[in-house]
């Protein structure tokens, strides 16, 4: 059928052009008419079986009628030779009051099909949302349902609420599958709700109306289903809307643009702009940095439109004198034929109004882009190359850039690095990298661009260094830090003490004894002996040297154990819920798990246990060396690891602060709540080459450790593809698919379970 076009009046919605402006739209039904055949009628929901909700428009609206019956019915009425595509609004009028003491509700909707699978309101509920005037209670709401009977989230209603203000009601297709559901008041239009459906369920293929019944009644009144499309007005802007830099920086503080748009399309479809646009009148704002913000549009001038066959692109003449690195706000009210072969004038209500706009003026100096800040980092160590931090920036002529180093987080007086570029590589890191860094951008408008303007700074991020910060090989019958930060430990005996106290610990030569797969050599602890190895010890809680590489926010801690019992392994804790960590040994009912607990000053990064379950036979205390692990990175994941094998993962938490060791890191030994000097917990057994990194290690380092001194590979993943088929999952087949398996399928070779059933 022939599409119609109808000029509809609405709110401009922004002070200082003082006039009210029409909306151009595809008109779909005025009901100037008695006639709704296009229409098909839907039972969407109904508690009887009468089904005597009726439609008609007997006097130019949309009216909904329902004899005496208390019963629900909702229905849809719906057609599909209109449809709503992605950024086009459906749009009625709405004539309506409030109805004492009845529940009616009336409004619109858009759907999947016309002629929905259930029609008679007895099946599931499917394929539609709607915006709609609840009259019995003086109220506005939405509801849908994308898929059988599955209601879309974030619908429902409100009450007592004032419908004399309601103009009308709206469904705006924002998305493929995201619509805004809302009402229009005379100061122009509230979303109500933003929906999204299932994708792909094609709900938007239809148009129409819906209502719900629950009395006699005869309601109304809807008028002027419409459709409006952005691209009917003027639209596709140029300086894109928000543009972060607008035109030309003209160096004594301002700025000219060139302002361009697309003229409003043809509704009708006959040409390709729609032939009753004559003119373009533009309207700006003043700047909205340099004064006060002001909403006002005020007109600036007007260009003729001439060709409707080809020509989309109108321009505006230059506009100049704007003040550079400010924002402005802009539109287009396009004239209109005015009938007697004149146009509108620029203040008229019959012009075609446009969306508003904005940008930024370019600026001479030049500027950080949102978002392009630089951000701390850490770089693994002795990594090749590496881009350790980006700026992005806006400028009007060729930006230079020069980062620098710093020793602390202040800018100034600090060491150049890097060459002119917005990436700052580097190259096999090491600890000497670890510092603060930050960037300079300047131009031919700054200092060290030749300029006057000062030079515009970055924000002073860090670098830190992943690397191993404690090591503890034990191979030369020591316990010497062979990390290179020199936190030797001390061993020390509470034996003889009625309550163990590291005060009252007296120190003692451990022993040692051959080493995990056979070299080297391992400590030995008594139950009454532990390692003491200073508050300078890692995992370091407070930071490291010039305030960046690593608190407690991520680390690694691996070690190679043969216990005698239970007990804590290394850690230690401040006074109170504040900072500390515990790895270790602990009970669970018959069985032993392994278990990290990590604490930020009044937060957690997490606490977690697990142990290998999956591989048959293993048992921690078989007198055989076992690899424990735990990783943790604040805001991300803490996992434990048992003989290379992830045992349980979980989320993270991120404290704010850590602070600083108030007492020594302790191998061997837990310190008490009651009193952090008295020990608990006492580790008996061998512990060898302990390490503790300032990262989080991947599972497949952490597998490969056990690997270089096994031989053994641990299972990464249960689930391979093919692991239904791993039937036998021990010993040289465990997490795998090999002859073992394919010997115990074998051995069920042509049973069945095939029978007559006789």
């Amino acid at each position: 059928m022939m599409k119609k076009l109808v000029v509809l009046m609405m709110l401009i919605g922004v002070l200082g052009a003082c006039v009210q402006a029409a909306v151009p739209a595809i008109l779909v039904d005025d009901f100037s008419d008695t006639d709704l055949s296009e229409y098909t009628m839907n039972y969407v929901l109904v508690q009887n079986t009468n089904n005597t909700t009726s439609y008609a428009s007997p006097s130019g609206t949309l009216q909904v009628s329902k004899p005496a019956d208390t019963d629900a019915e909702q229905t849809l009425l719906l057609r599909d030779d209109y449809s709503l595509s992605v950024g086009e609004t459906l749009r009625v009028d709405a004539l309506v009051a409030s109805v004492s003491g009845l529940n009616c509700d009336f409004g619109i909707a858009v759907a999947t099909m016309a002629d929905l699978p259930d029609s008679t309101g007895t099946g599931d509920r499917q394929g539609y949302i709607n915006m709609y005037i609840k009259a019995g209670s003086s109220g506005w709401g939405c509801i849908g349902f994308d898929t059988v009977n599955h209601q879309i989230a974030n619908t429902g209603y409100v009450t007592n609420q004032d419908l004399s203000v309601i103009t009308g009601l709206f469904i705006t297709r924002t998305g493929a599958d995201a619509f805004d559901v809302g009402y229009s008041t005379a100061s122009g239009d509230t979303v109500f709700r933003s929906l999204t459906v299932a994708t792909g369920t094609g709900i938007g293929a239809a148009v129409g109306f819906y209502s719900d019944l629950r009395g006699e009644i005869t309601y109304g009144d809807l008028d002027n289903l419409r459709i409006e499309n952005p691209s009917f007005v003027a639209h596709d802007p140029t300086p894109d809307d928000a543009a972060p830099i607008a035109g030309v920086a003209q160096g004594d503080g301002t700025a000219d643009v060139i302002l361009s748009w697309q003229a409003g399309l043809d509704p009708n479809g006959f040409m390709v702009v729609n032939p009753d646009i004559k003119k373009h009148y533009v309207f700006m704002s003043t700047s909205q940095s340099v004064t006060l913000p002001d909403p006002n549009l005020y007109y600036i001038g007007e260009v003729a439109h001439v060709d409707y066959g080809t020509a989309l692109v109108d321009t505006f003449p230059t506009v100049t004198d704007l003040a550079e690195g400010s924002d402005y706000l802009w539109k287009v009210l396009e004239g209109i034929d005015d009938g007697q072969g004149g146009v509108y004038g620029p203040n008229d209500p019959n012009n075609y109004d446009g969306p508003v706009w904005s940008f930024t003026t370019a600026n001479s100096l030049p500027a950080i882009d949102e978002g392009g800040q630089p951000v701390s980092t850490m770089i693994i160590e002795d990594t090749s190359t590496y881009d350790a931090f980006t700026i992005a920036v806006t400028s009007a002529s060729t930006p230079l850039y020069q980062w620098f180093y710093s020793a602390d987080d202040q800018i100034g007086g600090d060491t150049e690095i890097g060459t002119d570029e917005p990436n700052l590589p580097i190259t096999n890191a090491s600890v000497s990298d670890e510092g603060y860094y930050y960037c300079r951008v300047a131009n031919d408008a700054t200092v060290s661009g030749g300029g006057s303007e000062v030079d515009i700074y970055s924000d002073v991020v860090t670098l830190a260094v992943g690397r191993i910060v404690g090591e503890y090989l034990f191979d030369e019958d020591t316990l010497a830090d062979t990390s290179g930060n020199g936190n030797n430990g001390q061993g020390k005996s509470v034996s003889g003490l009625a309550e163990p106290n590291a005060l009252l610990a007296s120190d003692v030569t451990l022993g040692y004894e051959t080493g995990v797969n056979g070299t080297g050599k391992a400590v030995v602890l008594g139950t009454d002996e532990y390692v003491d190895f200073g508050t300078a010890a890692y995992p370091k809680a407070g930071s490291l040297t010039g305030g960046v590489g690593a608190g407690l926010d991520a680390g690694t801690i691996t070690c190679w154990v043969k216990p005698a019992q239970t007990g804590l392994v290394l850690g230690t804790y401040n006074e109170g819920l504040t900072s500390g960590f515990a790895f270790s040994l602990t009970p669970n009912g018959d069985a032993t798990d392994t278990r990290i607990q990590v604490r930020g000053e009044a937060a957690d990064v997490g606490t977690l246990q697990g142990r290998l379950t999956a591989k048959p036979g293993s048992d921690i205390f078989d007198t055989e060396w076992h690899l424990i692990a735990a990783t943790w990175t604040a805001g991300g994941t803490i996992a434990v690891y048992v003989d290379g094998e992830e045992v349980i993962a979980g989320d993270a938490g991120a404290p704010a602060l850590y602070a600083a060791w108030q007492r020594a890191v302790l191998l061997g030994a837990s310190r008490q709540f009651a009193s952090r000097d008295l020990l608990g917990d006492l580790y008996g057994g061998s512990v060898d080459d302990l390490k503790i990194y300032n990262y989080a290690r991947s599972a497949n380092e952490i597998a490969n450790e056990y690997y270089v001194q096994t031989g053994e590979m641990a299972c990464l993943d249960h689930d391979f593809d093919g692991s239904l088929y791993d039937v036998v999952s021990e010993g040289t087949s465990y997490c795998k698919v090999d002859l073992a398996d394919f010997a115990e399928f074998a051995a069920k070779w042509l049973t069945s379970g095939l029978g007559t059933g006789e």
